[in-house]
């Protein structure tokens, strides 16, 4: 990072009317209103320091890779308000603007532009109800000190009243004068001169000598330059000390890029990657934009860190133009995933679901690959290894080095079976036995994992949506009434997986009473096989005995599912 640097207004402005200073795509649009900019003109004739600022170098050898705009020297509200596309031919280098858009804008729309804004109390949708509009700073008349704290009276004033004269005269007789002249006064004669022509008195001549000051002698721009190739390093230093507004996060700033460049394929990329959030989330589970923008990392074999140089403009010409099969593709997958009876409740990491979407991606598996016969064996063996994944956490806090491993493994191999064993071979994911079992065993009902542990001991269970119940075997109230310890009664151990329709005919059955129920016409020990039941007393009074047994049985049944390293 460069030396700490001042300069002034007039600098300022000539840097952006010469492209020495523009936007980069990540920078949300102009949003100050016009209160906000007289209040800056006001803050600076008093003397007051504003926020230092942040420029990111930009050379030649990495400016063709991003998107970058002009600054707008012309806003009017609801109906110019976008800023032109910059084209980085013209210039050999330039600094982008990472912190101090929103004043340096309103600088420039003060002093060389304008602002057009609705006038009250009238009806939106007429154009002429939109005037252009100057600055003008009040030169006879102060304001008095109030709630606002302004002493300069600045006013953005319409055409059509001062037809944008130099100095109009209001029905009071004060002279208001327009801000942006004071450009044309490059030295103290012309200053002078302007005092002439217009007898002044010796307090209007003050007003105008200090507004003169500020634009043209005082240095209140204070920036620092950041000296890098890499843009991350300037947006890693306006993400830690932004501190005005609302500070922009990683996520934010690589959407606005996406939406930045989508614009120019005339695609709305807010509505498109919002809107495959909405209808994924409307299936019950709880995805963000980020989960999609590292889908486009992932799928299109970029580094899957969220950084401002994987969103270049080649890649993101890539997306838009493969837009509608990622949109169905994704779709698809959470539909997967629902029929596997997971939720935002029960998959603990939207993460994991990534190297599926790679696969069925690659594979054009999005075609209604949950009705497919064919794809049967495929979605079992994704169930497994998902559900395997999610219960040792593959894809925790830190899963790009898991995502990096599995995406090279899909890439380099042509899979025609989702290939769950070589990727928990090269990410190691084998359980060795220790207290593992006790810990997955004794999750409890409400646990996020509980469900995830029941559908892999549940391998045969397929339903879609959420037509499976969490159930306890020997039933909530009885082990209450029991007097049973609720950690162990509550626990994986008392769970099972049924369906919507068999745990609402079961109720708060006793289990012995359910058990011979459901087996007086058919094999007892294929039933209780089938639902994980061990073959023992099933009274309330030898729950402990039962626990046990079950238990056992359990974690023979995550071994065999696991692939437990003995």
């Amino acid at each position: 990072m460069s030396q700490f640097q001042s300069i002034s207004i007039r600098r300022a402005l000539q840097m952006i009317q010469d492209y020495d200073l523009v936007l980069p795509a990540f920078q949300r649009e102009y949003v100050w209103k016009p209160e906000q900019v007289e209040r800056l003109f006001d803050s600076l004739m008093k003397g007051y320091p504003i926020n230092s600022m942040l420029f990111w170098k930009v050379g030649k050898g990495i400016k063709q890779n991003y998107r970058f705009y002009k600054m707008l020297d012309k806003y009017i509200e609801r109906k110019q308000t976008h800023n032109d596309i910059f084209d980085t031919s013209l210039k050999e280098s330039f600094c982008a603007i990472i912190d101090g858009q929103q004043r340096l804008t309103s600088l420039n729309l003060g002093l060389r532009g304008s602002y057009a804004y609705r006038r009250k109390r009238s009806w939106v949708a007429i154009e002429s109800n939109y005037p252009t509009r100057h600055l003008y700073l009040n030169l006879t008349t102060r304001l008095t000190e109030d709630d606002s704290g302004m002493t300069y009276d600045f006013e953005f004033m319409e055409d059509r009243v001062t037809e944008h004269s130099d100095l109009y005269v209001d029905g009071n007789g004060q002279k208001w004068f327009r801000v942006g002249k004071i450009l044309d006064f490059s030295d103290k004669m012309e200053e002078r001169s302007f005092y002439r022509e217009n007898e002044m008195t010796l307090e209007e001549e003050t007003m105008l000598a200090r507004l003169n000051e500020m634009v043209h002698h005082d240095e209140p721009i204070n920036f620092y330059e950041v000296d890098s190739e890499e843009p991350d390093v300037a947006v890693d230093v306006f993400v830690r000390t932004n501190s005005g507004g609302t500070a922009l996060n990683y996520a934010d700033i690589l959407l606005s890029i996406t939406i930045a460049n989508w614009e120019q394929h005339k695609k709305d990329a807010r509505t498109e990657i919002y809107g495959l959030v909405d209808e994924v989330n409307r299936m019950g589970f709880a995805i963000t934009s980020d989960y999609i923008l590292k889908a486009f990392l992932y799928l299109k074999g970029r580094d899957v860190r969220m950084r401002i140089t994987s969103f270049s403009n080649d890649l993101l010409d890539e997306i838009v133009s493969e837009w509608d099969s990622i949109h169905d593709a994704t779709l698809e997958l959470f539909r997967l995933l629902r029929s596997f009876g997971l939720s935002a409740q029960t998959l603990t990491s939207n993460y994991a679901t990534l190297p599926i979407l790679l696969w069925m991606y690659r594979g054009g598996r999005w075609h209604n690959f949950i009705g497919s016969v064919q794809e049967e064996n495929n979605r079992n063996i994704i169930k497994r290894w998902l559900m395997k994944t999610l219960l040792l956490r593959t894809f925790g806090y830190r899963s790009d080095g898991s995502l990096r491993r599995s995406r090279r493994l899909i890439e380099e191999q042509e899979c025609l079976d989702f290939p769950a064993e070589n990727i928990e071979r090269e990410l190691g994911q084998t359980v060795k036995e220790s207290d593992f079992f006790d810990t997955v065993l004794s999750y409890q009902k409400e646990s996020r994992m509980a469900f995830v542990v029941l559908s892999l001991l549940y391998q045969g269970t397929t339903f879609d949506g959420f037509g499976y119940h969490l159930d306890h075997l020997h039933s909530a109230k009885e082990c209450t009434d029991y007097g049973l310890n609720k950690d162990v009664w509550n626990s994986v151990c008392n769970l099972q997986l049924l369906s919507e329709r068999e745990n609402e005919s079961k109720g708060a059955m006793k289990l012995e009473r359910w058990v011979e129920a459901k087996t007086s016409s058919i094999n007892r020990e294929g039933f209780l096989e089938s639902h994980l039941i061990p073959n023992v007393d099933l009274s309330i009074e030898k729950f402990e005995r039962f626990i046990e047994a079950r238990k056992k049985l359990l974690i023979e049944r995550l071994k065999m599912v696991l692939s437990v390293i003995q």
